[in-house]
């Protein structure tokens, strides 16, 4: 992993996101699914979906970085693309060949939404995605494609408050006025609030203030807010309750704490070669971590079930269900990073064969 030009404090933050993120799928759905019986867990679990959250933000950060690198809109496009696709081809390749092998799958349907999911862009033809969880690609291509349009007009340098500013009035005035599908579909204004925090929090790490970034924060804090108590909600109306124990303070709290949490972050550094190369493989290492754990969690909690006590009856007397857990916990991280590997090295093969120089 290329470690230049790595904020490894946001490195190590996006991390521990993704371990929140499998704890939370795991631990907090997990039992409310009926996929693991022990709950005691599971209030502590479900502040781990704020690793998505976490995520979107520093998306924001990262593409500020990618833009200033890159000289034209095709070259950032590019590089976005040789940055995600070959890790994302690996794991839905796994995902799709674990579920043609559980039972009762429609095989068909499967390959039908993984050849969609490729494109990042199946939800504009309302087609469901592989997995439930690839939902978060479509939003981040979404992103990196207004951005494009942006770097193309030439706008950025000198506007860029002005555009913060006005995508973080549109999101609110959408989320709680006009409510228009088609806005959030063209301009992703739903998470408007998650990339433009990311974005401000780059700013300030780079030494740039102005009087408009303090209105700009607090509309972006307020959208990443109401969008966890929409979340929420839903949690609570879908699976009746679904030990969402937490109330609206609680997450505007959580909310303020992760936007200081990134701030202060944003400024670590270290001295050690060590820790400058290990962290950004770590920050890297949750991209797969969170494309993988949830569907190969479930294969092997369900191969368990359906075939080894089938094959082998006295293994319910030694492994039990905490086991199980454990185990696919173990397995899903190993094969992440395995995945990471050679996603890595495909990568750096194909940005020497189209002659991409950096990457981020």
């Amino acid at each position: 992993m290329n470690s230049e030009k790595r904020i490894i404090g946001l490195d190590l933050v996006r991390f521990l996101a993704a371990l929140g993120i499998v704890a939370y799928h795991y631990f907090f759905i997990g039992p409310i699914q009926g996929f693991y019986a022990n709950d005691v867990f599971q209030p502590a679990a479900f502040w781990g979906e704020f690793g998505v959250d976490i995520f979107f933000i520093l998306s924001g950060a990262v593409i500020l970085f990618s833009t200033e690198r890159k000289n034209t809109p095709y070259a950032f496009l590019k590089g976005r693309i040789f940055r995600i696709y070959p890790a994302f081809m690996i794991c839905s390749g796994i995902t799709v060949l674990t579920g043609m092998i559980m039972p009762g799958t429609a095989k068909r349907d499967l390959m039908f939404r993984w050849i969609n999911s490729l494109t990042l862009c199946n939800d504009l033809w309302g087609v469901q995605p592989l997995s439930s969880i690839y939902w978060t690609l479509m939003v981040e291509m979404k992103f990196y494609i207004l951005a494009a349009i942006i770097m193309k007009l030439g706008i950025w340098a000198k506007y860029k408050y002005h555009i913060l500013f006005s995508w973080t009035c549109l999101g609110i005035l959408n989320a709680f006025g006009m409510k228009w599908t088609w806005l959030d579909t063209v301009l992703n204004t739903k998470y408007a609030g998650h990339f433009t925090l990311g974005i401000i929090i780059c700013l300030l790490y780079k030494g740039q203030k102005n009087r408009i970034m303090l209105p700009i924060l607090g509309e972006s804090i307020w959208l990443i807010y109401r969008n966890c108590i929409s979340y929420t909600e839903w949690i609570r109306g879908i699976y009746e309750g679904g030990g969402a124990n937490c109330s609206d303070i609680d997450i505007l709290f959580v909310t303020i704490t992760i936007a200081l949490i990134l701030y202060f972050a944003a400024g670590v550094t270290s001295e050690s070669k060590t820790v400058n190369r290990m962290v950004p493989c770590l920050g890297a290492w949750s991209y797969t971590i969170y494309l993988l754990h949830a569907d190969f969690g479930y294969f092997i909690r369900t191969q368990y079930y359906n075939r080894l006590i089938v094959w082998a009856p006295k293994l319910a007397d030694v492994v039990n269900e905490h086991i199980i857990m454990a185990v696919a916990v173990m397995a899903s991280l190993v094969l992440s990073y395995a995945v990471l590997q050679a996603a890595d090295r495909i990568g750096k093969m194909i940005v020497q064969r189209f002659g991409e120089k950096s990457r981020d």
